[in-house]
């Protein structure tokens, strides 16, 4: 009786803990899920890395796939700075996905950073999980390293604003000392003596010669070839005249721009006159759409200190070049520094200090030129810009996704087009205003 008892409790045990073994993972499994579930509420998508851990030795070098998990957004655009433990590692390349086109790819080892921006320049739609490409790597000494995404912009068709990122996810890799090479001893090489075998004489047969009388064969009939008439191809005359007069259209270029008043000199101002502002994007010799722009003028003392809000005024288009004339305020004597800021520009500082001697000094400006690009004009250059140009492309000026219509013409020339996304591409490198 007692062997029965102890029985049954060896079986609830071994019952208790066969549902304890597969309780553990179930656990980790939910959460695991509830943690996905969290982090998509949270966030629209997220990177990873593939794979997400490994060990490596001194010396090897190693793929890591870059992932973002898109679910239903068409991405757009992605900019982002990937760093690494330099410490540790050394990027060798990395190598681009084929759905994006790369506007920029900055590898720098000595800080640990890539900088990468792409874009989707076709109409097809890019969602799930997406490869954005392939980092390769080099151990170079022992220890752990880190690679993550530190700073991420991403951007989705029909999505106002750039979407919320999830940078969590980092990858791990060990580096240890490489394990010694076995060397394994040679075998030992068995030679066989061959058998000699020896091989009867070979007998020569001597043919017999065969005459074979000449066969005679008739002459083939020549057969006549019936004759071939041929015409002769008839000469064609042609009636086209051989001059050809246009009528050129003229088309008649403005005698006059719509300028505004300059402003009246205020005797108890520092004025200032820029009588060259160029503006990237424009080309010479073509009058823009907007004949007028407003620009605001920050005036900083030499320690880059702002004195006094900043100035607002209009930037005129007369005669091939932007002309801007501007009562500052009353100023002490001393050197400043003046920075100039347009919608769809970055900001830009006029060279050196600009020397004030009078409160009412009359100061005339050096030439600078502006870049194009801003079009959500927080003075900087971005993939957040290329996604407000391309939500007005051609026809798409007139949607709901177009916010900033005159933002995205960047060349002035009315529309929205290829010219204008070229435009952007080049300057996307400046990155940042001044």
């Amino acid at each position: 009786m007692q062997n029965l008892i102890n029985s049954r409790k060896n079986i609830f045990t071994v019952l208790g803990i066969a549902l304890l073994l597969l309780a553990i993972p179930l656990t980790v499994w939910i959460s695991k899920q509830q943690q996905e579930t969290r982090s998509r509420a949270t966030f629209d998508v997220a990177f990873s890395f593939n794979p997400p851990t490994a060990t490596k030795a001194v010396d090897e070098n190693f793929d890591v796939q870059i992932m973002l998990q898109a679910g239903t957004f068409d991405i757009s655009a992605v900019d982002i700075t990937l760093s690494f433990t330099p410490q540790y590692l050394e990027l060798v390349s990395f190598t681009p996905t084929a759905t994006y086109t790369v506007i920029r790819k900055d590898i720098s080892n000595a800080s640990g950073t890539l900088v990468l921006t792409v874009v989707n320049l076709t109409a097809t739609p890019v969602t799930g999980d997406i490869l954005l490409g392939t980092a390769t790597f080099k151990t170079k000494s022992t220890g752990s390293a880190q690679v993550g995404i530190t700073n991420s912009i991403v951007t989705a068709s029909g999505a106002t604003n750039a979407l919320s990122v999830d940078v969590t996810q980092t990858g791990s890799y060990f580096i240890g000392t490489p394990s010694p090479t076995n060397t394994i001893p040679p075998t030992e090489t068995i030679t066989n003596t061959p058998t000699v075998t020896e091989i009867p004489p070979t007998i020569t047969l001597t043919p017999t010669a065969i005459t074979i009388p000449p066969t005679e064969i008739p002459s083939p009939t020549a057969t006549g070839v019936p004759g071939i008439t041929i015409t002769e191809t008839p000469t064609i005359t042609s009636t086209i005249p051989t001059t050809i007069t246009n009528t050129p259209t003229n088309t008649p270029s403005p005698t006059s721009l719509a300028l505004i008043a300059t402003p009246t000199p205020d005797p108890n101002s520092a004025q200032l006159t820029m009588n060259n502002l160029k503006l990237n994007g424009i080309s010479n010799g073509k009058i823009p759409k907007k004949l007028q722009q407003s620009l605001t003028l920050d005036v900083l003392d030499n320690q880059s200190n702002a004195v006094g809000a900043p100035r607002t005024g209009t930037i005129t288009f007369n005669s091939g070049t932007h002309t801007a004339f501007l009562n500052i305020g009353a100023l002490n004597p001393g050197n400043y520094i003046f920075k100039i800021k347009l919608d769809k520009y970055l900001r830009k500082q006029f060279p050196g200090f600009i020397e004030i001697t009078s409160s009412n000094q009359q100061v005339s400006l050096p030439e600078i030129t502006l870049i194009a690009g801003d079009v959500n004009n927080d003075n900087q250059l971005n993939i957040a810009d290329y996604h407000g140009l391309v939500s007005c492309f051609l026809e798409k000026a007139n949607g709901a996704s177009c916010v900033n219509k005159d933002n995205a013409d960047l060349n002035e020339d009315g529309v929205t087009d290829e010219f204008d996304i070229n435009i952007l591409i080049r300057n996307l490198a400046i990155r940042q205003g001044e």
